[in-house]
């Protein structure tokens, strides 16, 4: 029996005995577990992501052990914490172009 069923179930109970206030302020508590729960992955996921960030050839880059993801854009990540990929510019060979903030790098 999933959690939504017995919620369901509790409800039926709750108005049988006339007691629909405490099923409202169950259900209350059960939505603010849930968004609190939501909000503590998504904090989590971001503190694995800052903890895997490196400062290497003047661009971040996300390290997992020997793997290594990148070039993000410097300004990006430190101004608003976003991975924003930086790319090879079609014009001027070794430089690297944000596409979000126009930054660049020189390798």
């Amino acid at each position: 029996m999933g959690i939504f069923s017995e919620f369901q179930s509790m409800a039926a109970l709750f108005q049988e005995a006339g007691k629909m206030e405490l099923y409202e302020k169950i259900a209350k508590l059960f939505e603010e577990n849930r968004a609190l729960k939501e909000k503590v992955s998504e904090l989590e996921k971001k503190l694995k992501l800052k903890e895997s960030m490196v400062f290497e050839d003047r661009a971040y880059w996300i390290k997992d052990g020997e793997k290594k993801d990148g070039p993000f854009c410097p300004h990006c990540w430190d101004a608003d914490g976003l991975t924003i990929r930086l790319i090879d510019s079609p014009v001027t060979p070794g430089r690297k172009n944000c596409s979000k903030c126009k930054h660049f790098t020189k390798d």
